[in-house]
């Protein structure tokens, strides 16, 4: 077993006998001081909440993806809600007008239900930018309406009467809570290719968690009873892991997608410095670099390396009859024509203002049929989707350079570019 591995599944076994002494502590708590428990808990899951605000509000300027930084600015406002339901939990005491376990109940599904609208709009910002204010004063707006709501309207259903349990909208809307967060990972998971693997599945992991918590809090009558407690235990490992994807996707993920970045954009910069932005084809930056190799490699393995000289007739009369964009179209399709009529291996240059150099590696025998076939395909053009009133031609003048043969490319090049001009001089005969 590699040593990578044996780490990970050391990290592994360590995070799990961790995570097994703090369920089995909290239930323990639970048994001897149940509000305790739930005090700890969930201000556990505030100060998470804050914290993943902070880490991807601080981090804003330089992460190139606003889907956490949506996410961010919704937990804050969860949170929020949140700490208000932890302060209105029965037994606490904070709210003396509502002295049963209805205000927090109806908390809990406020905030549940804002988590759930987080969860399910966030993918949509890993390929938009994401306008604060608008999102800011939105969070605001709908957490305003929820508590005025509850706190001071007093017009949210029941969620919880005492003595009987859960109302049947309390349940109906965790039902509801649980199919939205299906959805959310559904939109995830068609876009998980935007935040990469690791945040994946931090992301689709915290989602199910709190879908099985919301599951769990349909079913309990006490709001000291078992599967209280569960979910709530549940509730706080979601919590965990979409703060862990917070941390991997702003301080972890952005240096990565920097650097891939930067590589992106030399690789770009390489590319622009080595071809024509007109036609596409190569420019004279790299040639010289690229016809001393191939002329080695020839004389190496003994093949022969043809050069092909092509030259646009009467371009300069086609820009003065009908202006530069007719002259640059023709250009570029002669470009796209003697690309497609070479083979991968070979190479096109835009070796002058409308000339153009095309690099036969290992030529055998004559290169007649390719000066044939390109010379075919040019003239065989539509004139009219040119822009002309008459067809295209060219000028191709074809010099070999021998494995045998001692002089240099620029001989072999001037040959090839005289040997273009006598074909011009015929066509004008």
């Amino acid at each position: 077993m590699r040593v990578s591995q044996r780490g990970r599944m050391a990290r592994w076994v360590v995070g799990g006998a961790l995570l097994g002494g703090l369920i089995a502590g909290a239930c323990e708590l639970s048994v001897h001081n149940y509000l305790l428990f739930h005090s700890l808990v969930e201000l556990l899951s505030v100060a998470v909440a804050f914290v993943m605000f902070a880490i991807a509000w601080h981090t804003r300027t330089f992460s190139t993806n606003h889907f956490l930084l949506f996410l961010g600015i919704g937990y804050a406002f969860i949170g929020s809600v949140d700490l208000l339901h932890t302060l209105a939990y029965a037994g606490m005491g904070v709210f003396r007008g509502s002295p049963g376990a209805n205000l927090a109940t109806q908390l809990w599904i406020g905030s549940r239900s804002l988590e759930a609208a987080t969860l399910v709009v966030a993918p949509v910002f890993l390929t938009r930018k994401l306008q604060l204010a608008p999102a800011v004063l939105s969070y605001l707006a709908a957490t305003t309406l929820l508590l005025l709501s509850v706190l001071l309207w007093r017009v949210f259903p029941d969620c919880y009467v005492e003595g009987v349990g859960l109302t049947a909208f309390k349940k109906a809307s965790e039902y509801a809570i649980s199919a939205v967060l299906v959805g959310a990972a559904a939109f995830l998971i068609v876009r998980r290719r935007r935040v990469g693997p690791s945040t994946y599945r931090y992301l689709i992991g915290s989602i199910g968690l709190t879908i099985c918590a919301e599951l769990v809090f349909t079913g309990y009558v006490s709001v000291h009873g078992a599967a209280n407690l569960a979910g709530h235990v549940i509730k706080a490992a979601s919590f965990g892991l979409i703060y862990m994807a917070i941390v991997r996707f702003t301080l972890t993920q952005p240096y990565e997608a920097l650097f891939a970045d930067l590589n992106r954009s030399q690789e770009r910069l390489e590319h622009l410095l080595r071809h024509d932005p007109l036609t596409g084809a190569l420019n004279r930056f790299g040639l010289d670099e690229l016809l001393v190799r191939e002329t080695a490699r020839a004389r190496r393995h003994g093949y022969p390396l043809a050069f092909v000289m092509v030259d646009v007739d009467r371009l300069k009369e086609i820009n003065d009859r009908y202006g530069h964009q007719v002259g640059d179209r023709v250009l570029r399709s002669v470009a796209t024509i003697l690309r497609a009529a070479t083979r991968a291996e070979d190479y096109v240059f835009r070796y002058g203002g409308d000339e153009f150099l095309v690099v036969l590696p290992e030529v055998d025998g004559d290169s007649t049929y390719v000066v044939e076939r390109i010379r075919r395909a040019i003239e065989g053009q539509d004139a009219g989707e040119l822009g002309v009133d008459s067809p295209l031609s060219v000028s191709i003048g074809v010099e070999r350079l021998l494995p045998s043969e001692q002089h240099g490319i620029d001989s072999t090049l001037d040959k090839a570019d005289r040997r273009m001009y006598e074909d011009k001089r015929r066509h004008r005969e």
